[in-house]
């Protein structure tokens, strides 16, 4: 899961706010979007996208800078509430989910999660968010 690629564009623009765009139950999708008040990408937003999500905490909208990084295998106990989820399938190892955090730009965290299997990301019109 390549988090240093989708934190390089946050750290870049840092969006104003971020907007739960999708969440699909039955294909495990869930995309958020990223967007700026003014600026050259006032037009554009950033859509990550985490697939064959597992469990999440997140906010419908975040008015923050966000960055994600994975979480500390030590952490994931306690972030991920008691559910029929082991140890073995949040481990981070391949195959298993991995657990990622949304942070602010110090690294700081907001206290919420997504535990998925994969993430991409890219930039498209504003409007069709």
């Amino acid at each position: 899961m390549d988090l240093d690629h989708v934190n390089a564009h946050l750290e870049r623009e840092d969006p104003s706010q971020m907007r739960v765009q999708l969440f699909d139950a039955s294909a495990g999708v869930l995309r958020l979007a990223f967007v700026c008040q003014g600026g050259p990408r006032e037009d554009d937003a950033f859509l990550v996208q985490f697939k064959h999500v597992a469990i999440m905490h997140v906010p419908t909208v975040l008015h923050e800078s966000v960055r994600f990084s994975r979480a500390p295998l030590k952490d994931v106990p306690s972030l991920v509430p008691a559910c029929s989820f082991d140890a073995a399938e949040l481990s981070g190892a391949k195959g298993a989910y991995q657990v990622v955090l949304l942070t602010n730009a110090a690294g700081k965290p907001h206290g919420y999660y997504v535990a998925a299997e994969s993430v991409t990301a890219g930039w498209v019109p504003r409007k069709g968010c």
